[in-house]
């Protein structure tokens, strides 16, 4: 009987021991888990801020853009009102008869409607 004894006794032992290291493992496994929660979070906030300074740089290559399609829009038009206003100082009569033309024209077109 006393071997049984021992025996009972070495068993629970090493039960204990068993679930106390099951629950040592819990402990490491969420340790981990937290671990990488924390190193994800971090990554995912490094992502993030690389994002936005992605964005950051894109919208103002855009705002460039958009000013220098806006000052060659308009240096094109002051071009152009600049010629029309030479030719009507240059050739006033040829100006004022394709100004009638025109006006003819749209004029028929729009009657015949």
């Amino acid at each position: 009987m006393a071997d049984k004894t021992e025996l009972d006794a070495e068993l629970s032992a090493q039960v204990d021991k068993l679930r106390a290291d099951i629950a040592e493992m819990g402990r490491t496994i969420a340790q981990l888990v937290d671990q990488k929660r924390v190193e994800m979070t971090d990554e995912a906030a490094r992502g993030i801020g690389q994002l936005a300074a992605g964005a950051s740089t894109l919208r103002a290559e855009a705002e460039a853009r958009a000013r220098a399609a806006a000052d060659i829009a308009r240096d094109t038009s002051s071009q152009a009102v600049d010629l029309l206003a030479d030719e009507v100082r240059h050739h006033p009569v040829r100006t004022l008869g394709l100004a009638l033309g025109v006006g003819l024209l749209i004029g028929l077109s729009s009657r015949a409607r």
